[in-house]
């Protein structure tokens, strides 16, 4: 199946109401949502540098580093070396795994909040997809993470205000 059909299949879904059944605990498609999860709780308590490189797959990329060719814990520091502190949260909305359980994504929303020293709070919303490899120990690591703003929620934010 290719990439376009993948996504457009993955967002039927949502829109229907797919989620994880009670059928699902203990499969990979649990275990990939449990990881997305605690991927995401650990960039909540240990901050988004940290977490990233923990859950970073030695042949992890991201589609808006330069060099592209940056690979593993080189690309995370790369992509992060200009992070601003500010808390990142997401919440998983669905996942899926190949049938022999080495590959899945998950996709879901995602929050960045920051506040400056004038006590104004900057927020951004948007939507993630992240590419997960399962590792020789049976862990799961993200090979791509890429997401996308919110627009509306851009243009909203970006408008004069009176």
């Amino acid at each position: 199946m290719n990439l376009p059909r993948l996504v457009s299949l993955a967002c039927l879904c949502v829109a229907c109401g797919v989620g994880l059944r009670a059928t699902d605990v203990g499969t990979p498609r649990a275990e990939l949502l449990q990881a997305d999860e605690a991927f995401c709780t650990l960039a909540a308590h240990d901050g988004v540098r940290a977490a990233f490189l923990a859950y970073a797959a030695p042949d992890c990329i991201f589609l808006d580093t330069q060099p592209f060719a940056l690979r593993g814990s080189a690309a995370v520091t790369a992509r992060f070396r200009e992070w601003k502190d500010g808390k990142l949260t997401w919440k998983p909305a669905f996942a899926e795994v190949e049938p022999h359980g080495k590959l899945g994504y998950t996709w879901g929303t995602w929050l960045y909040e920051a506040t400056s020293a004038g006590a104004e709070t900057k927020r951004a919303t948007g939507k993630y997809v992240t590419i997960w490899k399962r590792q020789p120990d049976g862990s799961w690591k993200y090979v791509l993470d890429t997401g996308v703003t919110d627009p509306l929620a851009a243009a909203v934010n970006a408008a004069p205000h009176q």
